[in-house]
């Protein structure tokens, strides 16, 4: 019996192990960029940038607000409030990054980042380029048949002087594109 508990402790030990390890390495795009910056704190100052974590528990917080929104709605803000919390459902986690000054040093990392880890992160080619395309890069990470994670940067025009990304995580299926082109519609 000692011997069985030894065995179990030990292959237990072995898995949080394991799993310790895929965690620190299954990072994403924004904390990828994160360890660069901080790792060069003469070259990004902390007053240049904002990065905002929206966690779990207040996505399924939203989720729920606008469950209870949309009940009380009519029309088109209804249904847009409607696709909206279903969409919110499928993301895990949310990062906000926003670069308001030396923009090009922060594109020049986001564009590093993205070819260090280009075995992971694909570029995400639109069926229906516009001109506003060539403004939004989006790239995403796949595990398997599924999008788990998307990244959309949106470089600086004239309603917004800043360099924006937004990285999503989760698991989106073509029901998480085909919501999305409805909100767009």
């Amino acid at each position: 019996m000692n011997s069985i508990l030894k065995h179990f402790t030990t292959l237990l030990l072995l898995l949080m192990v394991a799993t310790s390890a895929q965690a620190g390495k299954d990072n994403d795009f924004v904390a990828r960029m994160m360890k660069e910056i901080s790792g060069q704190p003469s070259l990004y100052q902390p007053s240049e940038y904002k990065q905002i974590t929206v966690s779990p528990t207040m996505m399924q917080s939203v989720v729920e607000m606008l469950t209870s929104i949309e009940q009380n709605g009519r029309g088109q803000e209804s249904a847009n409030r409607e696709i909206i919390g279903k969409l919110l459902k499928s993301v895990k986690s949310l990062r906000i990054f926003v670069a308001s000054e030396n923009i090009d040093s922060y594109r020049q990392l986001v564009y590093k980042t993205a070819q260090d880890n280009k075995r992971i992160y694909k570029i995400f080619k639109s069926e229906n380029a516009t001109p506003d395309a060539a403004k939004t890069h989006i790239w995403t990470r796949r595990s398997g048949n599924k999008v788990v994670e998307i990244i959309t940067m949106l470089d600086p025009d004239a309603q917004s002087p800043e360099m924006r990304i937004l990285n999503l995580t989760g698991v989106f299926t073509n029901d998480f594109v085909d919501l999305l082109n409805m909100l767009q519609n």
